[in-house]
């Protein structure tokens, strides 16, 4: 149970945004092209849609079971929700506006496995030769200088920079593309100061963000409400908090006065058993210990497994 709750939030984590308005990308993302850095760096890709089941008929034409081929199983976006990040010049801040990916049958969340466009990745995820200047040498005294392309998205808050962490600038990471990306580092050494310095302001806005406090439109009505109401408890602005679509949502502990005599607004969940389901079979843990009780030898005794061993 606590491995499923792990890879939803793997699987549901946004992605990394860009601090800028929608012109500067796409100039930004020419940039990149006209210098050859988009070969590698792809700045889309696209899921496609999950195939509708297909019905396998016999020789007969009755049908005997259904399926549609040995990939749908991967198809589609497996997401149950979207957080569409965009930068508002108004406000000169990143905004979010939640995309749900899943229709309702009774009360369960079922996913549409529709196609998506991965906007903003900026790669192919192939290996290439990256010349001398990402050279390394392993602790079996083996030279590799091949590396997957690694995705631009959030460079602008990746310092340091290449796989090694060698470069304390984007630029000087830039520098030291060689091998495959030789034809890309020469025709930025060629470009004017102020190109580059256009291009470096692109990547700079390519940004990692706050996940928990982003003003975020959770309820699609088009606005971001400055008190938000989940389970009858002012949780201050709407932001982003996937524990607000739980089947059964997180009940904060709300205004509280700290021990030094401090308002604060206290997030704790009043209701963490029901919200994260903890009585449910396969994540109960009477003892605490760690060990749910379906593994659990002795579930009344707290220890390593079998209620004995620390």
């Amino acid at each position: 149970g606590d491995l499923d709750l792990a890879e939803w939030f793997m699987l549901n984590a946004p992605r990394p945004a860009f601090a800028g308005t929608e012109r500067e990308y796409e100039d930004g993302v020419e940039d990149l092209r006209a210098l050859g850095c988009a070969a590698c760096h792809t700045p889309d890709w696209k899921i496609e849609a999950k195939p509708a089941e297909i019905t396998v008929m016999s020789i007969d034409g009755s049908g005997f079971g259904s399926g549609s081929g040995s990939t749908a199983n991967y198809a589609g976006d497996r997401r149950f929700f979207d957080l569409d990040v965009r930068y508002d010049p108004a406000d000169d801040r990143l905004e979010g506006t939640l995309v749900p990916l899943y229709r309702m049958q009774g009360d369960a969340y079922v996913r549409r496995f529709d196609a998506f466009a991965v906007e903003g990745i900026f790669t192919d995820f192939r290996h290439h030769d990256m010349g001398p200047d990402f050279e390394e040498v392993d602790f079996g005294g083996v030279t590799n200088r091949v590396w997957r392309t690694a995705p631009l998205w959030g460079v602008g808050s990746g310092f340091p920079w290449g796989h090694d962490g060698q470069s304390l600038t984007i630029e000087d990471a830039i520098q030291r593309h060689g091998g495959a990306a030789d034809a890309s580092r020469n025709a930025w050494n060629r470009l004017s100061r102020s190109n580059r310095e256009r291009v470096l302001s692109f990547l700079s806005k390519l940004v990692l963000y706050d996940i928990e406090s982003l003003p975020t439109d959770m309820d699609g009505d088009g606005r971001i409400a400055p008190s938000f109401i989940v389970a009858a408890e002012d949780t201050g602005y709407e932001r982003f908090n996937p524990e607000w679509l739980f089947r059964v949502p997180v009940r904060i502990q709300g205004l509280y006065t700290n021990v030094d005599g401090v308002q604060i607004r206290s997030f704790a969940a009043r209701n963490l058993t029901q919200a994260y389901a903890l009585d449910l079979p396969l994540r109960r843990d009477t003892d605490l210990d760690g060990w749910p009780d379906a593994w659990d030898r002795a579930p009344t005794v707290p220890g390593f497994k079998d209620g004995v061993q620390n």
